[in-house]
């Protein structure tokens, strides 16, 4: 009849239940007597629970009145004459009350719990929603994965063919006796760089076939000690080059069931990583020993080591020691992932530790045999291919200001790049036109623009102890350098940085790969606008000059940068001396100005 969502409803309903009691036990007194509080009581308590508890408690104080007015005797009046009765009034009064605060207390905790099951069921849906949308991103990035990885497959593939194209010739070409020494040392170049290229191209291929879940085991019977001794032997004479202590510690021979290409790639990756971070004069030394029924190859070198905080990321894709422009070594940051993988595919263990004198030691820890049921075939013969791009780099190109053959009045460049490779081909390209030097990192740059006082500045962008952008900013916050010509070599295509360089006061910004021609005319270009600038200035100067002698004042011109002061023929006179004689010594106002 009452809608329990209204609340005024509610309340009248309340109100009307002591009278609609009072009318029920009055007319059936006579069965009743002399039970007063008959139907008041659960009178009291439904109308505290239908209109909470003011409504509760106001039907308690009118059920007290009827009561006492209607039933308590004398009947029709509300005096009480038995007290007694006054008790009996007060517990009812007492029970009501509290009917009205209990029911109250329990709708509001039935409220709150309806609310927070209500703030629950949004948040489930709101979660329930984050989940879907967590999938979706998941599903994308997976999608994204795998089109990352067949890119990465796709790319190396299409990498192999040309540089199969190149490398063939190539080798052609260097196996004639016949070839100019010139040519031959080009050649060379192309080969190491385009197998240096040929490794990293290898890597990534390795990688995407990780990534798909793609790189199969094959595993054959192989003495693991011979195939260390096998692959430290060819970084023998790159140890001998550098003069460091290369010590390979093995059984005479040790039998274990393993893919064998994929040892060598992993005893490959970590000696050249030892190579690479180890210095002049340093140690590195192989370990190979059999422990129960694992075998341990240990690689330790004598390099900086690595930093405690890199340890567990240095296995990581990607992941390199001293990123940044101005890093000290080269690299894709693979060749440790690709170790860490292909150790897992072997079932064992990799890890990286501090060496007690210094440097790293790389401990791999491999099963002596193959799972049950594994495959196995014939052994692979070892061959020479996986690693040719080991081939030593050569060095002795190295050239400085000393070897220059052209004019000696010939403007001067200093190429600064950290490459030898690129920087022999830069200073061979320039070196028929001009003098040059060479300097290999922006340390190194920076005291030969000082010492050397060059016509023109040749840069690459990214290299170890300074980069090229600081280097210039360096320079131009120098005096006397700020005119200096300078062309930016990166292999970076980017706006930013280019514009960058710009206002830094670098006048020329090439991308890599460049054309010799345009190298050469922007050199060329530079070059005469620094002799036109020259020539304007000279005039300038010997004009002033020329006006200084002509006047009958005695003036002075002090160049501040230079120290250099001009005084006309009037200025000896006025201060009676003679040109010979020698002026007063202005390097005070030079100095303080």
């Amino acid at each position: 009849m009452f809608s329990t969502d209204n609340r005024t409803q509610r309340i009248v309903l309340a109100l009307l239940l002591p009278f609609i009691a009072c009318g029920v036990q009055w007319q059936f007194w006579q069965m009743f007597k002399p039970f007063v509080w008959f139907l008041f009581f659960p009178t009291i308590f439904l109308s505290s629970r239908i209109g909470g508890k003011y409504a509760g408690i106001l039907s308690t104080a009118i059920s007290a009145g009827l009561v006492v007015y209607f039933f308590i005797p004398p009947q029709l009046s509300f005096s009480v004459t038995n007290p007694n009765n006054y008790y009996s009034v007060l517990v009812f009064l007492f029970m009501g009350g509290l009917f009205s605060f209990t029911h109250d207390k329990l709708e509001r905790a039935t409220q709150h719990a309806a609310t927070a099951l209500e703030e629950s069921r949004l948040a489930n849906d709101r979660l329930t929603d984050s989940n879907r949308q967590v999938t979706l991103l998941y599903e994308k990035t997976l999608k994204l994965d795998e089109l990352k990885t067949r890119f990465f497959s796709n790319i190396s593939h299409e990498l192999r063919t040309p540089l199969t194209l190149i490398l063939g010739p190539v080798g052609r070409c260097l196996a004639d006796s016949g070839l100019p020494v010139e040519n031959r040392r080009d050649l060379e170049v192309v080969q190491r760089n385009a197998l240096m290229l040929y490794r990293q191209v290898n890597d990534l291929l390795d990688m995407a076939k990780l990534e798909a879940g793609a790189m199969a085991m094959r595993y054959s019977k192989a003495d693991l000690a011979g195939l260390v001794r096998f692959v430290a032997s060819h970084f023998e004479s790159l140890a001998e080059e550098n003069n460091i202590s290369f010590l390979i510690e093995t059984p005479d021979t040790l039998e274990n069931q393993v893919d064998q290409e994929k040892c060598r790639r992993i005893l490959l990756n970590l000696l050249a990583n030892a190579f690479k971070f180890t210095p002049s004069g340093g140690e590195i030394a192989v370990t190979l020993r059999m422990r129960n029924e694992m075998v341990s190859i240990e690689v330790r070198d004598s390099g900086p080591g690595i930093p405690e905080d890199k340890r567990e990321t240095i296995f990581e894709r990607f992941s390199q020691i001293d990123g940044g422009v101005e890093r000290r070594f080269g690299g894709t940051g693979l060749g440790l992932a690709i170790v860490k993988e292909f150790v897992q595919l072997h079932g064992g263990t990799v890890a990286v530790s501090a060496a007690p004198e210094g440097g790293a030691i790389f401990t791999v820890t491999l099963p002596r045999f193959a799972p049950d049921g594994a495959v196995m075939h014939e052994a692979q013969e070892e061959g020479e291919e996986p690693f040719q791009c080991l081939a030593p780099l050569d060095t002795s190109h190295k050239r400085d200001e000393s070897g220059s053959v052209v004019s000696p009045d010939a403007p001067l460049i200093l190429v600064v790049e950290d490459n030898p490779d690129m920087n022999r081909y830069i200073t061979s390209l320039l070196g028929t036109q001009y003098r040059v030097a060479s300097a290999y990192d922006g340390e190194e740059g920076l005291a030969k623009t000082h010492s050397l006082q060059p016509d023109l500045l040749i840069s690459d962008m990214m290299m170890p102890r300074m980069s090229g952008e600081r280097m210039v900013r360096e320079l131009r916050d120098q005096p006397g350098m700020d005119k200096l010509p300078i062309i930016m070599l990166s292999a970076k295509a980017d706006d930013e940085l280019r514009a960058r360089l710009l206002e830094n006061g670098v006048q020329e910004y090439l991308t890599k790969p460049f054309s010799d021609a345009e190298l050469v005319a922007r050199v060329g270009g530079l070059l005469a606008e620094r002799r036109r600038t020259s020539e304007e200035l000279r005039e300038s100067e010997e004009r002033l000059r020329l006006a200084l002698d002509a006047t009958s004042d005695a003036l002075w011109d002090w160049d501040v940068r230079s120290g250099v002061v001009y005084r006309s023929p009037r200025y000896f006179e006025l201060v009676g001396r003679r040109p010979d004689e020698g002026t007063p010594d202005f390097a005070f106002f030079t100095t303080t100005v």
